[in-house]
């Protein structure tokens, strides 16, 4: 294993240890198009001493309200970044306020949830996982299957998964970028890296890194 390997497999570990539990992984009741946007915006969770709240940059925030109105797993986020500014007595920034007065008085509701099962959000997320870890810590994104040693991003998956206690396979995880029957996946995907890419250019100044933290939620329960 090189040191990128086990730093990739170290990485995942706390990405996906607050969704594995009990032999299962749970996202709970996210949209499939929250986890991209996170991705995509560089939003992420910290904990801290008041129990955590959301690290962003401004321009992610008026994206979201753009695009909330048509978009529930967007409407969903910035409803949970406004309600963590209120749980931390902080000002909700000026790009949110109107979306949390109108939240708050009832004047908005979240749109249509989407048809996506819970299985087709947590292949996604494993895929936006493999992904993320392919591009930044700069392994293969997969491997032939004669292949003995583990030098892929899908390897270093299966192997945080592994140890946290869910278990899954290379191939499990390869599958979803090749075979047939996640075509679906692949094309929701590939519409949310276009997205990223024009964001990318319409705010070029996004800072952070989805590398150094993200959770989706600050808490999870297995059902």
């Amino acid at each position: 294993m090189t040191p990128n390997y086990v730093n990739a497999k170290d990485w995942l570990k706390k990405l996906l240890n607050p969704y594995v539990s009990n032999g299962r992984i749970n996202l709970g009741d996210n949209e499939p198009s929250e986890i991209f946007l996170r991705y995509a915006l560089r939003i992420v969770w910290v904990d801290d001493e008041m129990g955590g709240g959301f690290h962003y940059p401004l321009p992610a925030l008026n994206y979201l309200t753009s695009i909330c109105a048509n978009d529930r797993g967007a409407f969903r986020l910035l409803a949970s970044i406004c309600a963590s500014h209120v749980a931390r007595a902080e000002v909700i920034p000026d790009g949110a306020r109107t979306f949390a007065a109108l939240y708050l008085a009832g004047e908005v509701g979240e749109p249509k949830r989407s048809v996506a099962s819970k299985t087709y959000s947590k292949n996604l997320f494993l895929l936006a996982a493999a992904d993320a870890t392919s591009r930044h810590f700069g392994l293969p994104l997969t491997r032939n299957d004669s292949t003995v040693v583990k030098v892929s991003a899908c390897d270093a998956v299966a192997d945080a998964l592994d140890e946290l206690g869910y278990r899954t396979s290379f191939r499990a995880i390869k599958e979803l970028f090749f075979h047939e029957s996640f075509a679906k996946l692949r094309d929701t995907a590939n519409q949310i890296r276009q997205q990223v890419s024009e964001i990318e250019k319409e705010f070029p100044t996004l800072v952070g890194s989805w590398v150094e933290s993200v959770h989706l939620r600050p808490s999870v329960t297995d059902n």
